[in-house]
């Protein structure tokens, strides 16, 4: 992120351009486009995902993420989509910066049972922890 940064920083302004030194988080409907192994696209509703967010004392966050429509996928695949959508959510600074750890599961563990949410709320829920973790510092 540094050195994206210093590149972005000497980049020329420019009309009708902007430059990030991330991709940043975005408004969108939550549906994308992958293809499977047999190279076909198919579409993904990201929005019947659920979440779990875990926050730890280090100032890190784990995510745990049931997303039972894309089982179809293997597992490296299955990364690349959940990695494709929390870029989209919450942008890629904070995803690298913040998130400790990504779990793709099938179905939370007893122990998170009640406390998964709709992915369409993890930017509010994100943006809320960075705004407690600033006001700590």
């Amino acid at each position: 992120m540094a050195l994206s940064r210093s590149i972005i920083a000497q980049a020329p302004s420019l009309r009708d351009w902007e430059f990030y030194h991330a991709k940043p988080a975005k408004q969108w409907d939550y549906i994308f486009s992958i293809y499977d192994d047999f190279m076909m696209e198919r579409s993904i509703e990201a929005f019947r995902w659920e979440y779990v967010l875990l926050e730890y004392p280090d100032d890190s966050l784990e995510l745990k993420i049931v997303a039972s429509n894309i089982n179809f996928l293997d597992g490296e695949a299955k990364k690349a989509a959940v990695d494709l959508a929390l870029t989209n959510i919450v942008g890629e600074e904070c995803k690298v910066n913040y998130l400790k750890k990504v779990s793709i599961v099938e179905e939370f563990d007893d122990e998170y049972s009640g406390m998964g949410a709709p992915i369409r709320e993890l930017k509010e829920h994100f943006d809320e922890i960075l705004a407690e973790w600033a006001e700590q510092e």
